[in-house]
């Protein structure tokens, strides 16, 4: 219940920015993405060490989602100015699903292994991402897809 309280912000705020069209390609997606990552990195190094998983929110939870909204903000620029999205990133991101449904038991399955955070990461995409292949292959309701193509 604690981390959906801690997500609604993020939830309401993407639900706003959709509802109201507020993501729009602008001329300035350089300059705006560029803003937006310096006042980021700003708010993170002010706030300090933060993490979801062990409700660790730095000095403030307010800066805590201002950072992480300004950040994901900066993110969709950066992201706007690529001319063709790659295929591994629209698998990644078409695979939420999975990623959220698998990701807890592999984290405490990789904490034996090894307890770098950088390492847990990269080892839960690696491993999920052939099985986000099965899925929308063979498993597309599971995807939130129908069975056709055409989706």
């Amino acid at each position: 219940m604690q981390r959906t309280i801690i997500s609604f912000p993020y939830v309401a705020f993407g639900f706003l920015c959709h509802e109201y069209n507020l993501f729009r390609r602008q001329k300035y997606n350089f300059i705006v993405a560029c803003v937006f990552t310096m006042i980021y990195f700003f708010l993170a190094i002010y706030n300090g060490y933060v993490g979801i998983h062990s409700y660790t929110f730095g000095k403030s939870v307010f800066v805590y989602w201002t950072a992480s909204i300004i950040g994901s903000l900066a993110l969709f620029h950066w992201t706007w100015m690529m001319k063709k999205t790659p295929a591994w990133i629209v698998k990644i991101s078409s695979g939420t699903i999975v990623i959220l449904c698998l990701h807890r038991p592999l984290i405490s399955l990789l904490l034996h292994v090894w307890g770098n955070p950088y390492f847990i990461t990269a080892a839960i995409m690696v491993l999920l991402y052939p099985l986000m292949s099965v899925f929308n292959n063979y498993l597309p309701w599971f995807m939130g897809r129908s069975y056709s193509k055409k989706d």
